[in-house]
């Protein structure tokens, strides 16, 4: 190979590399978007949905609901970006060694437990206001409480999570440059 095809297959390795950082943050901005609007469409339907619960809310409680809401929103963001910025889910960081091909369809099993808390995060909302019940097994509803290492309470969503066709199509792109890395690398 020649001195020039060299220096161009690594350049565009290195752009390759560099796009696979941006596509990593348009997945992380999507995601961010998605998860807020997600709260509110929960807590939404289990208003509609349970009216034996939804009877009891008085102006004031739905008040309280809102700007609760509002703070687990804005609360999510950080812990989203702390959470999907971790190196171990991107292979254009270098931490993963050994990236089998088909590892982007995996990576939402990857992420599937730290999805499930921040997703039954909304859980404590639910329960504050009679919709779910801590210590019951309220998997009918999606939920499940547990108690971790430090005998603190959070709840897990236990029901298929969905990712939005954004994420998806953030994911795909994200591979779909990781495919074009093994094909010039």
């Amino acid at each position: 190979m020649r001195i020039k095809e060299v220096l161009s297959t690594n350049q565009t390795i290195e752009k390759t590399v560099e796009r696979a950082e941006k596509l990593k943050q348009a997945f992380i901005d999507e995601t961010i978007r998605f998860v807020p609007n997600w709260y509110e469409f929960t807590i939404n339907k289990f208003i509609e949905t349970y009216p034996p619960a939804s009877k009891q809310l008085t102006d004031e409680h739905k008040k309280n609901i809102n700007k609760e809401l509002k703070l687990l929103q804005n609360s999510v963001v950080i812990e989203l970006n702390n959470l999907l910025k971790q190196d171990r889910y991107w292979w254009h960081t270098g931490v993963i060694t050994d990236v089998p091909r088909d590892f982007y369809k995996d990576i939402d099993n990857l992420l599937d437990f730290d999805f499930r808390v921040i997703f039954g995060k909304v859980g404590f909302i639910l329960e504050d206001y009679g919709f779910i019940v801590k210590n019951h097994f309220d998997g009918d509803k999606g939920f499940v409480a547990h108690k971790d290492d430090s005998n603190r309470y959070y709840f897990e969503y236990i029901y298929p999570i969905y990712w939005s066709d954004k994420m998806k199509r953030r994911m795909d792109n994200y591979w779909e440059n990781y495919k074009y890395y093994l094909s010039i690398k």
